[in-house]
């Protein structure tokens, strides 16, 4: 990275071994935004912040930059998982016929008639 001073104000050069997909370059109470995506660039000359608004014609100084990287996560799975779940259990149903009741109109299974 390099700055540079010009008739109109600081410039920046950078190179860099990633992509870059976004730089911000702030000065005064603003900032302007070099746009690279999707692939990004190994470098560019000439950045520079806002527009002074005080008439001069020049940029704000340099106060900030930030660079965003596109860097390809490599992500593996190394664990093996199990679950196995067993159940060791019946289910018995059972029913005290001398106390059970039925709606009106239902009739027992297992009656006679």
């Amino acid at each position: 990275m390099s700055l540079n001073d010009t008739a109109a104000g600081q410039t920046l050069d950078f190179a860099s071994n990633f992509p870059v997909v976004v730089v911000f370059v702030k000065g005064g109470p603003d900032s302007n935004t070099y746009d690279y995506s999707p692939n990004g660039v190994t470098g560019d000359t000439g950045l520079h912040a806002p527009l002074n608004e005080d008439g001069s014609g020049k940029w704000y100084g340099l106060s900030h930059i930030t660079f965003c990287f596109k860097v390809d996560l490599l992500v593996s799975k190394t664990a093996t998982t199990t679950f196995t779940r067993d159940f060791d259990r019946t289910i018995e149903k059972s029913a005290d016929r001398s106390t059970l009741a039925l709606a009106p109109g239902q009739r027992d299974a297992h009656a006679r008639g």
